[in-house]
């Protein structure tokens, strides 16, 4: 622990405190920690002997340790890019219930300022991103928005959740009625719910937002995945869309067979 403290200095660390029934956690520089571990030590060393405790030892274990770290620290051997706080990540959640409460508020700027510096700390978070963009949507600023919906979408799905929440914002975001902005994003959704098993999300994504360029292969692919989940019927009709839609591609050969060996005729 005293190694710890000063190795860290005044690096931000987290930690908990307690004054009978207030308490809480707080960040505050790590060499703060070592003189009141120090004193605590002491204090009990002198006036509480008979707790049958080693305070002396705790104290010279705390005062060793700091000396350690005192000495790596002058002979140039830390990590100061492991220690450094930029790579020390943010109280999420925290930063969370107050961006949302200033959200809530109409506190947008204030909001803004703090969501932005988590997506610095922290980038690809979902939630962050879709906050973001109702920042923007809030404050009528139609082209942040725009751009923000478009990041969360660019965002890994990790789960069915997330897959809900951006089509979701695609509903929102990006209706039909509009030009529906070209970009990786549209494959990159259709790929990651596909391995997710959202299938019915990836036929409404390949109906609508991937009209104008999904393939025979994609639905070929949507209707092996329907029959892999057990979801004949599913199978079955996604095989029929590939015949009707696109008669002349390889696949329409493919889901004829495959139709033909299901009905049992030759």
């Amino acid at each position: 622990m005293g190694a710890f403290c000063v190795l860290w200095g005044t690096r931000p660390v987290r930690f908990f405190w307690w004054f009978f029934v207030l308490f809480d956690y707080v960040r505050k520089p790590a060499i703060w920690l070592l003189p009141a571990w120090v004193g605590w030590e002491a204090l009990n060393m002198l006036f509480n002997r008979g707790a049958g405790v080693g305070f002396d030892a705790h104290l010279g274990g705390l005062l060793t340790g700091a000396l350690a770290g005192w000495a790596l620290v002058r002979s140039g051997q830390v990590r100061h890019d492991f220690l450094d706080d930029a790579d020390v990540p943010p109280d999420v959640e925290k930063v969370l219930v107050q961006a949302r409460e200033w959200l809530g508020r109409m506190q947008l700027p204030e909001a803004d300022a703090l969501l932005a510096e988590l997506d610095e700390a922290l980038p690809g978070r979902l939630d962050v991103a879709l906050l973001r963009h109702r920042v923007a949507l809030l404050g009528g600023n139609a082209t942040a928005a725009r751009q923000r919906a478009l990041r969360a979408l660019e965002i890994d799905a990790a789960d069915v959740g997330d897959v809900a929440q951006q089509l979701a914002l695609l509903e929102e975001a990006l209706p039909l009625e509009r030009p529906i902005p070209p970009g990786a994003w549209r494959q990159q959704l259709r790929r990651r719910w596909m391995a997710l098993g959202c299938h019915a999300e990836v036929e409404r994504l390949l109906e609508r937002w991937l009209a104008d360029d999904a393939s025979a292969t994609h639905w070929f692919e949507l209707a092996l995945r329907r029959r892999d989940a057990g979801d004949e019927a599913g199978f079955h009709r996604l095989l029929r869309i590939v015949q009707q839609r696109f008669p002349l591609a390889p696949e329409a050969a493919k889901a004829r067979f495959l139709l033909e060996q299901a009905t049992g005729t030759a």
